[in-house]
């Protein structure tokens, strides 16, 4: 359960499936035709619970009937399949996301509680220049950082004993301006 939402409209091609539906959320409509899903009134969010490889067509649907998606991991089975849905949403200036089941595990609940009240900061080059780094790895980081500096990050590192720190900036996303 998740405050302020419900369930009010599912689509399934599976009359079993629907059935059970409607037997767990009594308010729910249930379609068999997904354009007539993405038109129900008041469908905000469109969760997408297709097969691996199978989610780019139905959540580009949604992004362009104007809905929020969220979509079960992984993303995509390809790098060029989660590009093509992350320019459909963004077209669309839809949100997107991806379904990690552990975000209410109780690591995350302890994390996102020490979020919710303050306990993490946004850092200026000043401060993260007196953090203890090597400096091999002090010369990958602040190019990144300047580039991304208004936005948030996520890292790739690649780190084999013997070679070179490698990083690879995974994701970004406009956020406050840092300067």
């Amino acid at each position: 359960d998740l405050k302020g939402a419900h369930l009010t409209a599912a689509y399934s091609t599976n009359p079993e499936n629907a059935k059970r539906i409607v037997e767990l959320a009594a308010r729910c409509q249930v379609y068999s035709d997904y354009t007539q899903f993405l038109r129900h009134p008041g469908l905000d969010i469109v969760n997408i619970c297709t097969p691996s490889g199978a989610h780019l067509e139905p959540a580009v649907e949604a992004a362009r009937a104007g809905k929020h998606v969220v979509v079960e991991k992984p993303l995509e089975i390809t790098l060029a399949r989660c590009d093509r849905l992350i320019a459909a949403c963004r077209k669309a200036q839809v949100q997107l996301c991806t379904i990690f089941p552990s975000r209410f595990s109780p690591a995350n609940l302890v994390l996102k509680q020490a979020i919710d009240e303050g306990r993490f900061a946004f850092f200026s080059r000043e401060e993260l220049a007196t953090t203890q780094v090597p400096e091999t790895d002090r010369t990958l980081i602040w190019p990144v950082w300047d580039e991304h500096r208004r936005g948030f990050i996520a890292y790739r590192a690649e780190c084999d004993p013997g070679a070179p720190l490698r990083m690879t900036v995974e994701e970004t996303q406009a956020r406050p301006n840092l300067d």
